[in-house]
């Protein structure tokens, strides 16, 4: 049996990219051995699955178990935790022998999934509004007092949440709009284990004792993925047991479930699907799973980047950015910062791209030298550096310190990145999806690749090209076409994104047409 353990990305070769194909190289592999697939397809029979969502969800969550910082999976070798693992396995079996057999299933036009922050309710509120619906959130939320169930600090200060016998009302303090959504909101923990999800529960009782013992054998806890599989099959099918409905929708490509989807339409629904939120990056883009790609730009790129990573998408369609819909284009005339920016650098998250390899780790802070010599080649620039306010935890050493003695001066991570774009003058990034985003908006939106090697974010991405700068010529050319000279002019790229004018209303309407083919 191929071990996990055995596996480490050679982060000496210089083509990100080509290290990520390597880890899906392996993870396929490893899930093609025939013991572990005779397993998975014995594990379908008995939950009444076919093998192909579930072999995928395998792939995705050994995936997950991959540190990209130490560069080494998880440990799938503990006898205790095999030991531990196994009683988890029996406990969910054990819940749908004891769980509701009778109950009352609700029908609805759409179900809106993955939903942690009031703030994907308010992202969503006008798709949400045209259909009769159920959010499943994946925390209890707080309709008393709804500030701490909101990340952002605008939707704090000015977003009105009232929540009454299934009728959600939004409204808002600085401006004069008003959404009503007939909605059942339900914390997903708060929906009993249905005892149907599982027919054949003493078989896969059976099914749990063989494995441990298989666990033990060859010293790998199969019940580190085989757990996760059988609460993802029960959960789902206990919620759609429950709410019937046509379509879906989520937020976040990279937390989409085959599984979910799979149950979905077994039970009655038609369509699942995505709203792009961020360039396809491919380290968090492998695995993944849904009917329908709602993308930023009219471009296929990212659709068939995401099936080259082993995704499973049938189409994609551009839309915009639903983010930008509902903070800047809808925006109230105060939204706006009277803050006069020239340059605004968007920061990114250090997530696991940045520790594929050694050329990666200094093509970034290479991409942080160079804005500190921008600013001080161009001492009468206005220039920021905005974090996301997920970041404002953890704080870049290595960056404050290139930083210090330079001109470019930091925006607050907890405030609102879309209330800078009107007053900011010209938008630079290493791989922040603000820059699709504005490109759309207000087209002077540029990726700064230095050593020309980001490939994780760039190489099949071939869309973004024109508007990635590698030198730091082409960047002084840039900043005198846009600061300098008089004439200014403006690139918007359909094929990047779209104006995001009228989002919510394609989604809704490429849905509803979809669903009728």
């Amino acid at each position: 049996m191929i071990i996990l353990n055995s596996f480490k990305i050679d982060n000496s070769q210089k083509n990100s990219l080509k290290c990520v194909y390597d880890l899906k190289k392996f993870i396929e592999n490893f899930s093609d051995q025939e013991m572990y697939e005779k397993n998975l397809i014995r594990f379908s029979n008995i939950l009444g699955c076919d093998s192909a969502p579930l072999k995928l969800k395998s792939k995705k969550l050994i995936s997950d178990e991959f540190d990209f910082k130490k560069n080494k999976f998880n440990n799938f070798s503990s006898s205790l935790q095999i030991i531990i693992s196994f009683f988890i396995f029996i406990y969910l079996v054990l819940l749908t022998i004891c769980s509701f057999k009778k109950h009352n299933t609700e029908k609805l036009d759409l179900i809106l999934m993955n939903v942690s922050q009031i703030d994907e309710i308010e992202k969503f509120k006008k798709v949400l509004s045209c259909f009769k619906s159920v959010i499943i959130t994946d925390k209890k939320l707080n309709f008393q007092n709804t500030r701490e169930n909101i990340s952002d600090l605008y939707l704090k200060d000015n977003l009105i949440f009232k929540y009454k016998e299934n009728i959600l009302d939004l409204s808002y303090k600085d401006k004069n709009e008003k959404v009503s959504i007939n909605t059942i909101i339900k914390f997903k923990k708060k929906i009993p284990f249905c005892s149907e999800s599982i027919k054949k529960k003493f078989e896969l009782l059976n099914f749990g004792i063989k494995l441990f013992f298989i666990s033990l054998s060859k010293n790998f806890n199969f019940f580190q993925v085989y757990n996760k599989i059988l609460y993802s099959y029960i959960s789902s099918y206990s919620i759609f047991k429950c709410f019937n409905a046509k379509y879906l929708i989520q937020d976040r490509i990279f937390s989409t479930c085959p599984i979910r989807n799979y149950i979905f339409k077994k039970l009655g629904g038609k369509i699942t699907s995505c709203v792009q939120s961020h360039i396809t990056e491919a380290s968090i883009s492998m695995f993944n799973d849904t009917d329908i790609l709602f993308t930023f730009g009219k471009e296929q790129f990212s659709k068939n980047f995401l099936i080259d990573l082993g995704s499973r998408v049938q189409k994609s369609f551009p839309v915009g950015s639903l983010r930008a819909e509902s903070f800047y284009v809808n925006s109230a005339k105060n939204f706006h910062v009277d803050e006069k920016i020239d340059i605004l650098i968007f920061g990114v998250n250090l997530f696991n791209w940045l520790y594929l390899n050694n050329n990666t780790y200094e093509n970034y802070y290479n991409f942080i030298k160079l804005m500190g010599e921008v600013s001080k080649k161009y001492e009468n620039l206005n220039i920021y550096l905005k974090h996301h306010s997920n970041n404002h935890k953890k704080v870049d050493w290595k960056e404050r310190d290139l930083i210090k003695d330079t001109r470019i001066k930091y925006l607050s991570s907890f405030s609102n990145t879309y209330t800078y774009i009107k007053n900011t003058k010209l938008f630079f990034s290493f791989s922040s999806t603000m820059i699709l985003e504005t490109c759309g908006l207000v087209g002077k939106s540029y990726f700064i690749d230095p050593s020309e090697n980001n490939f994780v974010f760039f190489e099949k991405n071939k869309n973004l090209n024109k508007i990635k700068l590698n030198s730091m010529e082409k960047i002084e050319s840039i900043i005198k076409q846009h600061l300098l000279n008089k004439n200014d002019t403006i690139n918007n790229f359909d094929d990047i994104c779209l104006n995001s004018a009228n989002v919510s209303e394609l989604i809704v309407s490429k849905i509803r047409e979809t669903a009728c083919e």
